[in-house]
């Protein structure tokens, strides 16, 4: 996962104020890729989350278009407990 960590969407935004500036969007933090990094290697299960945690991991989306349950494809003990609390 880390060597995704620097790429994120950018593009230009027309700011009034700024003219064209550089605009990064990322919908995760460290924490978040960490975390869901840590479910995928079987450290921490799903059944340990609260579930506003849950649910912030399970809608991310992590580089490459990616979220927790494509993550999960290759973990299918920890895909079964995700799929079963949606």
């Amino acid at each position: 996962m880390a060597d995704y960590l620097f790429e994120i969407d950018t593009g230009f935004a027309e700011m009034e104020e700024y003219g064209t500036v550089i605009q990064a969007s990322m919908s995760f933090t460290y924490l978040d890729w960490k975390l869901a990094q840590q479910i995928t290697e079987g450290e921490v299960s799903i059944d340990d989350l609260s579930n506003e945690r849950f649910t912030q991991v399970l809608l991310n989306i992590f580089p490459n278009c990616k979220t927790i349950l494509h993550y999960l494809i290759d973990n299918p003990e920890q895909l079964g407990k995700c799929l079963k609390r949606i």
